[in-house]
């Protein structure tokens, strides 16, 4: 049976919060570290090119167009007595450890094609673990609390435990890897280096021993093994956390699964959220996937430097989260989105003058970038429950297994645009791609694309975002009266 609705005066309870948020602990460290390595990884120790790394990850992520609301339309139909959500947590923790140590542990294959069908498969099996754990993680909140601050508060805790995910997939990572690879520095002070097919081109190589940021096999295979029991550890324990999580039961009258999708569109807060984070997504992908490349050959950051980068990344990011609630009751969840913004293309474009200022300048623009990051992760999320109770109001359905779904998507088909368009600006610039044992002198047309990929690319995506996130209007006075309304209405 499931639990009663919950009270719009009622306060969740701060076990429940945190049970819920260590979720995300787990996906982001997901996230983080796919976000910083996974192109990376293929391109400087498997060889592959970067337009061939982009094109498969671009695959496995609009391979997820189907899953992602088929996920959320199973898990809308799914009736147990721990709720329609919950049964997944566990499935999902499971796939994704596994997924997240096999992508970083790939046997020595000769044969190119046998690699890239190999590489392809486990894409597809990290694609679908995601999956399985966050589309019915992400529905949960809109059946736990129908307060509209309660939501923004929820939320709170999952962009707190969202930045420590990120802490250890994007600072935590770099060291592991380095850890990973001690055995093989020998290897690497003898690597050989490749440099432009034109001798006469100018090319940049870091004065460091080139093979501090690469790593070896060895380094990303330990880094996969602990980082895949840490995202274990943080999805099952968030499945036992939210064990006294508010549920509801399925729809009585579920409309048809393509039919539902489509349904979607008529939600104008939805769509403009949707269209929103769609942008933005694939400008911070574009901004996290270029960034070991940006330590290596325009910062030329040792990996220690890259992990104290994120470090204060996800120190800003958690630091300002208090700031942001207040803000975001004081002016309006809407204001304080925009304001975020704002404040990341400011930082972002700073950037630009990397080289200028160095590694302090750089380390400065990771924590202000962080601050700026707390509020679009937390206002973006905390506005997805409010556009489904929307959807409840005007249709009288419990569909939030549905809007996870296509919002998910939507954040992965994001991720997949960018990758895909980074490795093929890369590979166009002439960017080299390298083996394990080998270093590169990249061609300075490279370096130029990597700054655009860190700073140009990220800022302009935000700015075209804020077209769509200045039209949404849906506000908590609106869905105020329209809860008034619908429990007005005739049963």
């Amino acid at each position: 049976m499931a639990a009663a609705p919950t009270r719009a005066s009622e306060r969740l309870p701060l076990g429940l919060c945190l049970g819920f948020g260590l979720g995300t602990n787990g996906s982001a460290t997901l996230m983080g570290v796919t976000g910083i390595f996974l192109l990376f990884f293929m391109t400087t120790v498997l060889g592959i090119s970067p337009a061939v790394a982009g094109t498969l990850i671009f695959v496995s992520k609009i391979y997820d167009l189907l899953t992602d609301p088929l996920m959320g339309h199973l898990s809308d139909r799914t009736a147990t007595r721990i709720g329609r959500r919950r049964p997944y947590l566990v499935l999902g923790a499971a796939l994704c450890g596994g997924s997240l140590y096999l992508l970083f542990s790939v046997p020595t294959l000769d044969n190119q094609s046998l690699l890239l069908a190999w590489y392809t498969v486990l894409l597809l099996l990290y694609a679908t673990s995601y999956t399985v754990f966050t589309v019915p993680y992400l529905s949960m909140p809109a059946e736990m609390t129908a307060d509209y601050h309660e939501r923004t508060r929820l939320m709170s805790f999952r962009t707190l435990f969202g930045s420590t995910g990120l802490l250890i997939g994007t600072a935590v990572a770099p060291v592991l890897v380095a850890i990973g690879s001690a055995a093989g520095a020998d290897a690497m002070v003898t690597a050989e280096v490749l440099r432009p097919v034109d001798a006469t081109a100018d090319c940049v190589m870091s004065s460091l021993a080139s093979g501090q940021m690469v790593g070896t096999p060895e380094g990303f295979r330990f880094m996969g093994a602990v980082l895949g029991v840490v995202v274990f550890a943080s999805m099952f324990f968030s499945f036992l956390g939210t064990r006294q999580a508010r549920f509801t039961e399925r729809s009585a009258q579920p409309q048809a699964f393509f039919k539902q999708v489509l349904s979607t569109l008529a939600n104008r807060p939805f769509v403009l959220l949707v269209a929103t984070k769609m942008l933005q997504l694939t400008g911070v992908t574009a901004f996290s996937a270029s960034l070991a490349f940006f330590a290596q050959y325009v910062v030329q950051m040792t990996g220690a430097q890259l992990g104290m980068f994120f470090g204060l990344f996800s120190l800003g990011t958690i630091l300002s989260l208090p700031a942001w609630l207040r803000y975001a009751r004081a002016a309006g969840k809407k204001q304080a989105f925009i304001t975020a913004t704002l404040m990341f293309i400011v930082f972002d474009l700073g950037l630009l003058a990397a080289t200028l200022g160095g590694l302090s300048l750089v380390l400065t623009l990771a924590f202000l970038i962080g601050l700026s990051a707390g509020g679009l992760i937390m206002l973006g999320v905390s506005m997805l429950p409010d556009t489904i109770e929307y959807d409840f109001h005007l249709t009288g359905q419990k569909r939030e297994g549905i809007y996870a779904g296509v919002w998910s998507t939507i954040e992965k088909g994001s991720a997949a645009f960018a990758t895909l368009l980074l490795g093929l600006l890369l590979s166009l610039s002439g960017f080299l791609e390298t083996s394990a044992g080998q270093v590169a002198c990249q061609p300075r047309s490279a370096v130029t694309t990597i700054q655009f990929g860190v700073a140009l690319l990220p800022a302009t995506m935000m700015a075209l975002s804020l077209f769509f996130l200045t039209r949404y209007d849906l506000t908590r006075e609106r869905l105020a009266a329209m809860a008034a309304d619908t429990r007005g209405a005739p049963s």
